[in-house]
């Protein structure tokens, strides 16, 4: 399977798993989701996936790099 393939799939079970949205705005009212909420679910759909990420900061640049690891 390719690394495309797999980011396709992480995603789509990442949208099926109905993570809660932990994070409020007392001011706007409305929820949102917070990186806690979501780390767990996806680095286990990296894992089931055979996926790896590396992030690099520099200065002002974020990178993201996606590894398939099979």
């Amino acid at each position: 399977m390719t690394l495309e393939e797999k980011i396709i799939n992480i995603r789509v079970e990442l949208q099926k798993s109905n993570i809660k949205k932990s994070g409020k705005n007392k001011h706007a009212g409305f929820s949102y989701y917070e990186l806690s909420d979501i780390l767990p679910t996806l680095n286990e759909l990296m894992l089931k996936h055979k996926v790896n990420d590396r992030i690099s900061l520099d200065n002002d640049l974020a990178t993201l790099t996606l590894v398939n690891a099979e």
